[in-house]
């Protein structure tokens, strides 16, 4: 019996091998072969985890939704046109902006995607007390003048998230500086095909006489995906 400290084991021919790196395999000389061993079905795990994420796709770490918060304001013109009902409120008569809410949508996400549960709207004038409207979209829209017609564009179709529509403004006890409404009733659903933005237009849907440069601030609450 060899006095050297390997180790016995059986070959499948129930014939006794020894355990070494190198030699011809006997007692003498004993040898067992190296080999690697690889786990074919975890290899694709390990590739996937290993890899690059893509583009648009590096959100590891966050469960669930995030809510934000994300404000516009609009500043009329300097003139106490009086408005019609179902005209558009904004920031110039000819060359208009449309309200932006960037940050809507998650960054780095493609399409980014929500819902907004809340919206607010305060203007400077405490005693505006009617009912407004502002339309959402996911892509710029079609601009619309101040004190114009807000007329729907076939264009603006593919565009459009919905509608907002706002209770009366009022104020709580007199003498404050401001006007408000809000709608916390809504779960509106939207998706962003590219960016983060949310566009929006003001309607009045009553007429009113403004003030010059009567300012207007809207608010929305939102659930990013």
């Amino acid at each position: 019996m060899s006095t050297t400290p390997n180790i016995p084991i059986k070959t499948g021919a129930g014939a006794p091998a020894w355990t070494k790196a190198t030699g011809t395999g006997t007692q003498a000389d004993p040898f067992i072969p190296s080999h690697t061993i690889e786990n074919t079905a975890l290899s694709p795990v390990n590739t996937a985890l290993t890899a690059a994420l893509p583009t648009g796709a590096n959100a590891i770490g966050r469960v669930g939704g995030l809510t934000v918060e994300i404000s516009a304001t609009l500043t009329r013109p300097s003139d106490i046109s009086q408005y019609g009902d179902k005209d558009v409120i904004a920031n110039a008569t000819s060359g208009a902006s449309v309200l932006l809410f960037p940050g809507a949508g998650r960054a780095g996400v493609t399409p980014a995607s929500g819902y907004i549960t809340k919206a607010l709207a305060f203007t400077d004038q405490p005693s505006y007390s009617l009912l407004q409207k502002l339309h959402l979209y996911h892509t710029a829209p079609t601009p619309r003048g101040d004190n114009q017609p807000f007329q729907t564009e076939i264009a603006d179709a593919n565009r459009y998230i919905g509608i907002i529509d706002f209770p009366a403004f009022s104020q709580e006890a007199p003498g404050g500086s401001m006007a408000f409404t809000q709608d916390a009733n809504i779960r509106m659903p939207f998706v962003i095909p590219s960016g983060t933005t949310i566009y929006g237009i003001p309607e009045a849907v009553n007429g009113f006489t403004p003030a010059a440069s009567q300012t207007f601030i809207y608010k929305l609450t939102i659930e990013q995906n």
